[in-house]
């Protein structure tokens, strides 16, 4: 998040704060922010799923399967 925050201050230091998103979009800098936020993206992602796994352990769920395909859902 700090990365993220640190790059995207850049471009708004070179296009002003109140810069069109047009604006933001062509600044140099853009690139480098959406491959921060692509990174930032997959940490959040990951976690998610770690914390989603660590919680179906601590109350014992089966693990999720999917339906073999035509068979019903209904139980």
């Amino acid at each position: 998040m700090k990365e993220l925050g640190k790059v995207y201050s850049t471009v708004q230091e070179e296009v002003g704060r109140g810069a069109p998103d047009e604006v933001y979009l062509d600044a140099s800098a853009w690139g480098t922010v959406i491959a921060v936020a692509g990174r930032l993206a997959q940490v959040m992602v990951t976690n998610d799923l770690q914390a989603a796994a660590l919680l179906h352990e601590q109350l014992n769920l089966p693990p999720h399967r999917k339906p073999a395909e035509g068979a019903s859902t209904a139980e």
